[in-house]
């Protein structure tokens, strides 16, 4: 199972260079597995890309502990929690074990987060949905 990172480049004069010189923030893991046949939408901006590739089971073999804590570490999302909490409600409908539960944790960071209602409410459905343990549902 190899090893895959996204890349952050900015162009620089003409040319692509890494985004943070010198140290590794430049690069993030891809714990979800390979996407051979995968194509981002070029009308959408690349959180959407992102999120995609963090957020779903890609192809081969996945190391679901790796995969579980990609998950728990989040995504970017400014602007797109709709969408991320739509590729969390599939994990939590298709998932099982580790997967799931991060998911679920992440579902419910969403559910209480200060953000509009109705992304509350969103993320609130996809627990009830992917039937996520109640214990993560309680209010802090």
């Amino acid at each position: 199972m190899g090893a895959r990172r996204i890349l952050w480049l900015d162009q620089d004069l003409g040319v692509l260079r890494t985004a943070y010189d010198g140290w590794d923030g430049c690069t993030m893991g891809v714990q979800s597995g390979s996407y051979s046949n995968w194509k981002p939408d070029p009308s959408k901006p690349i959180d959407y890309a992102i999120a995609d590739l963090l957020l779903s089971r890609g192809e081969g073999i996945v190391n679901d502990i790796a995969f579980a804590g990609e998950i728990g570490r989040g995504v970017p999302d400014h602007g797109i929690q709709s969408h991320v909490i739509e590729k969390l409600r599939n994990l939590v409908l298709t998932e099982s074990g580790e997967v799931k539960s991060s998911a679920c944790d992440l579902l419910w960071i969403y559910s209480v987060d200060r953000i509009l209602t109705s992304l509350r409410e969103e993320a609130t459905n996809a627990l009830d949905a992917g039937n996520c343990p109640a214990t993560q549902m309680v209010q802090p």
